[in-house]
């Protein structure tokens, strides 16, 4: 067998096998011991059911008092503009 300038022995005796192997130990523990719930996806929402209903009540009653127009009787475009003043109406009357 011929002895070359990089055996296998001196690879795995080298410091910086032992201290990649450490690393994927020490990185391959804390992924096993993480008991943190995964985040749900950035896309994705979640609600109670009791924020559901408060959002739907907040909705219907800017429709009632007429902040929000019913889409039948909105008959220009918004434009940014629009948006900002309906926005501080709202804020404005709740």
């Amino acid at each position: 067998m011929a002895e070359g300038p990089m055996t296998l022995r001196k690879i795995l005796l080298s410091p910086l096998v032992h201290f990649f192997a450490l690393g994927a130990l020490i990185f391959a523990a804390f992924a096993a011991l993480d008991d943190e719930p995964v985040a749900p996806p950035p896309d994705e929402i979640s609600l109670t059911p009791q924020e559901a209903v408060r959002l739907v009540q907040r909705f219907t009653a800017m429709f009632r008092i007429g902040i929000i127009p019913m889409p039948s009787q909105s008959t220009k475009s918004w434009s940014g503009t629009s948006t900002i003043i309906t926005t501080r109406r709202c804020a404005a009357t709740l």
